[in-house]
């Protein structure tokens, strides 16, 4: 399962992805470019915490629709 829509929260954006070779391509493909005048900062975070920070996620089993 791969969400599509991305999670924005105090100026941070959370893609959840279940496939490493993914979010390490969204990482690499964001990390360094510019937005609004400010640099984007690439990471990875552990499951338990995305988990913690979007409890709703670790009992869901559709993924997001992106919204566009």
């Amino acid at each position: 399962m791969i969400t599509k829509a991305f999670r924005l929260i105090k100026n941070q954006v959370y893609n959840p992805t279940f496939f490493f070779f993914l979010a390490i391509n969204a990482v690499n493909a964001l990390h360094g470019r510019f937005f609004s005048g400010r640099t984007v900062v690439g990471n990875y975070i552990p499951t338990q915490s995305y988990h913690k920070l979007f409890p709703e996620s670790s009992s869901t089993t559709t993924p997001l629709n992106a919204s566009y």
